[in-house]
């Protein structure tokens, strides 16, 4: 669906035919815009939240350094990623094991005491068993990713980030597709229709609200099931 498909529906969901939502705001960008970006951006975050797999992960290869801590250049990209799952591939597997994230306030409190970890069967000493992300330098923009303990060998592409995107912003109701998965691409001008009843203090929030978890429930479960027996309903007011 692209934006101005969202618009529309969005429009006919809300029955608004005036050009009031292309008025511009403070900052100077259309209404319209700024709702669809925050529409989109709400979903991504949901389904996030749900099961990251839904936003179809991407994946990117590294590997460990005898002591160096964080891969340079970062592995990641000069955008905001949201790393999902770090797999080791060299000490077992599949499936291979991970490593749990961390908080950058907390680097050092982690050390492996040998090499008999049940989790890291085959690691040893200074064998990473968390990561972190913190925000790189404003001059290269990626974020950086890095282990804890600090990697006490070196080994070539025997670590999987498996990451997703923030989608990427719109700027103009036009002919540009919606930055999201196509099963969920009907959920964004419901999620408009909530966001500009709750601008508007309307009291039909509420219905919006239960029809933007009606059509989420199927939307998951078309997901989930493939797109065989699950009809699509688009509801117009």
């Amino acid at each position: 669906m692209t934006t101005q498909g969202a618009f529309n529906r969005f429009q006919r969901l809300l029955q608004e035919t005036s050009s009031r939502f292309f008025n511009a705001t403070g900052s100077g960008t259309i209404w319209a815009v700024e709702i669809i970006n925050d529409s989109v951006e709400d979903i991504f975050e949901e389904l996030r939240s749900i099961n990251p797999e839904l936003l179809g992960m991407a994946s990117v290869t590294t590997g460990y350094t005898t002591g160096v801590r964080e891969p340079s250049p970062s592995p990641l990209l000069a955008t905001t990623v949201f790393v999902e799952k770090v797999e080791v591939t060299d000490i077992g597997g599949p499936p291979y094991p991970t490593l749990d994230p961390m908080e950058f306030k907390d680097i050092g409190k982690y050390i492996v005491p040998g090499p008999t970890l049940p989790q890291l069967m085959g690691a040893g000493q200074g064998e990473p068993i968390k990561f972190y992300i913190r925000q790189a330098d404003p001059s290269s923009g990626a974020p950086i990713i890095g282990w804890d303990p600090i990697p006490q060998r070196t080994a070539a592409s025997n670590v999987n980030i498996w990451y997703n995107v923030l989608p990427a912003a719109v700027t103009a109701i036009d002919t540009t597709v919606l930055d999201l998965p196509l099963d969920f691409h009907r959920l964004v001008p419901i999620r408009m229709a909530v966001l500009a009843c709750g601008a508007d203090a309307s009291p039909r929030a509420q219905f919006y609200t239960n029809l933007y978890d009606s059509a989420l429930g199927k939307a998951l479960e078309k997901a989930s099931k493939g797109r065989a027996g699950v009809r699509e309903e688009f509801v117009v007011l």
